[in-house]
């Protein structure tokens, strides 16, 4: 059931839902989702001052650009919220709890209106009406997530450019290049959080197995979280800080003022840059860059798609680990995908397991029982210590 903000049960989003699972009998976790897509339009309508039955095209229309903004739901999934409130809606118009509330202009009727415009569906269509302001959903055939051969080639762009506008610079902001690419393909960090990662947030005393990071700026909805990072790609950035950061901060004195007041990790480096903080648009830009020379636009990967090979990658790696060392039961398997859901909605910085986490679980699933890359195991044997240390912390804990 949906819950408005005063507590009380929303009557009409409720009854669309009891017919769905038990007139149409569908399944639980089809009504669930369809429960979350209610919600999460409610609490949209609630922020711009509308009640349910208040709605209208532009609305909906805003509604699916807000989703859009959030770079973590697919084209289907947005897709998939926009037809949920179409049909809760002509649901309650059918049974007369509402009038004028979806449909389309009738030439036979040009004085009737409807709060959400809609056009009528051809009459070989299951359906009376088109769901409005679809987005175009991406060829199937085409694999949503990079894999490791096409990250290795765009990683490896960043070997070849010569930065011909700072020469002075160039070993300076190829490391720091380097290192940008991995935060965005071994973290999974978004743009925002990328550019707004500060010096003061890697700490330099982590005698963690696998260190983790507070990501607190920049991030959906203002919600901090710690992100787990590779020692490698923490030490990395040690030494990035106290090398090839300071020098490019010096280079840039003149223009940036004292490297003692500059908090950002990675600094602009740009010759006609006039602030320190990187732009986002300047890290997508970067990014699609390091597209191999002829890729089409279409084709090409953005800084999100390195952030769903980093999530996907950390959930292949937690799967190998648990598919070497527990005995599988239907009760463990359980209790083990539940876990993997939560940990990886923690690195996300996804508020729960939603259906975009457990794609990526999926697809980890598929990747670890496929995959022999020797090059896995650090990470591996890095989530095996992190369990280890775990253990031993609470045995400390017993004895004392």
């Amino acid at each position: 059931m949906v819950i408005d903000e005063h507590g009380a049960t929303h009557e009409e989003t409720l009854e669309y839902l009891l017919h769905r699972r038990f007139t149409e009998l569908l399944k639980g976790s089809t009504v669930v989702a369809d429960t979350h897509h209610l919600a999460v339009w409610l609490n949209f309508l609630q922020i711009r001052g509308r009640t349910y039955f208040q709605a209208t095209s532009l609305d909906l229309e805003n509604f699916r650009d807000y989703l859009l903004d959030s770079e973590d739901l697919t084209p289907q999934t947005i897709n998939l919220y926009v037809k949920t409130i179409c049909e809760a809606y002509w649901y309650c118009q059918t049974r007369g709890m509402v009038q004028n509330m979806i449909g389309w202009l009738d030439r036979s009727n040009p004085n009737q209106k409807y709060l959400i415009e809609v056009d009528k569906a051809p009459e070989s269509s299951k359906s009376p009406y088109v769901i409005p302001y679809r987005l175009r959903v991406p060829n199937q055939s085409q694999n949503p997530v990079p894999n490791k051969g096409q990250i290795d080639a765009m990683r490896a762009q960043i070997d070849y450019w010569d930065y011909p506008g700072e020469p002075d610079l160039a070993e300076s902001l190829r490391a720091r290049d380097s290192l940008m690419f991995r935060w965005l393909s071994e973290v999974g960090l978004r743009r925002a959080e990328l550019v707004n990662l500060w010096v003061d947030d890697i700490s330099e005393h982590c005698s963690d197995a696998v260190p983790r990071v507070t990501i607190s700026r920049g991030t959906k909805k203002g919600k901090s979280r710690n992100v787990e990072i590779p020692r490698s790609l923490y030490e990395e950035t040690l030494n990035f800080i106290d090398l090839q950061r300071d020098e490019i901060l010096k280079y840039k004195r003149s223009k940036f003022g004292s490297p003692s007041g500059i908090r950002v990790l990675f600094v602009n480096g740009s010759n006609n840059s006039v602030r320190p903080q990187m732009s986002e648009q300047a890290i997508y830009q970067w990014v699609l860059k390091l597209n191999p020379e002829g890729c089409s636009k279409k084709n090409k990967f953005s800084p999100h798609a390195l952030r769903r090979y980093a999530l996907t990658e950390f959930a292949t790696h937690l799967w190998k680990v648990e598919m070497n060392s527990a005995t599988y039961s239907p009760t463990k398997q359980l209790i083990l995908h539940q876990n993997l859901m939560h940990r990886l909605a923690v690195q996300a910085g996804h508020e729960s397991a939603d259906t975009t986490i457990k794609f990526y679980i999926d697809m980890g699933f598929r990747r670890a029982d496929n995959q022999t890359n020797p090059n896995d195991l650090v990470r591996v044997k890095e989530e095996l210590e992190r369990k280890l240390n775990e253990v031993n912390k609470l045995l400390g804990e017993h004895a004392g």
